[in-house]
């Protein structure tokens, strides 16, 4: 006797796979969450006021120029990440063209870093070449701050509607009842 080969698809029509809200939180959300948390390390040197205290000074440097190649990944990464849901043709091609700004800035990194050693304690310490640091965050920045206006026209930051106003609609709905004769 041959089994009957139907498919319930309730399941799939109930589980419908729209993880867009769950990808915002915890991908976008995340990469925008620690592109803040990178920039006020790489300018401070601590994430938060009441640490500034606990990382000694000589490792300030080290650790300022950590974060900026953590800003400078995660912001290459928040992009990639997003690109495929831009919506308009013009801000994907922006984005292209901020990756790229990205990857340029890359080796001008090195000119940030100034490693000295203390010859009477013969401990190693790196300081930061202020003015190009300055000019690499600055426009690493500057980028970020171009980027997020993009993620939230395309709706990946705060979801846009139509206003609704319901005294236009119920308008709408009289005058195409007068004009079919409904």
């Amino acid at each position: 006797m041959a089994r009957s080969s139907t498919i319930d698809f309730g399941d799939m029509e109930r589980d419908n796979w729209n993880i867009a809200d769950k990808y915002t939180t915890f991908v976008i959300f995340a990469h925008i969450n620690n592109l803040n948390n990178y920039e006020r390390i790489a300018k401070f040197g601590v994430g938060e006021f009441d640490q500034q205290f606990q990382v000694p000074e000589e490792n300030k440097g080290q650790v300022r120029i950590n974060a900026l190649r953590w800003f400078m990944n995660e912001l290459e990464m928040l992009i990639r990440n997003t690109i495929f849901a831009i919506k308009y043709d013009k801000n994907k091609e922006q984005m292209e063209i901020f990756k790229k700004k990205i990857k340029d800035l890359r080796p001008f990194i090195q000119n940030i870093e100034q490693v000295q050693i203390d010859q009477r304690t013969s401990k190693r310490f790196v300081r930061v070449e202020e003015k190009s640091f300055s000019q690499i965050m600055n426009i690493l920045v500057q980028i970020k701050e171009e980027v997020l206006p993009i993620l939230n026209k395309s709706d990946l930051i705060f979801k846009h509607y139509d206003e609704f106003d319901p005294i236009k609609q119920k308008q709408e709905i009289i005058d195409e009842l007068i004009r079919t004769g409904g």
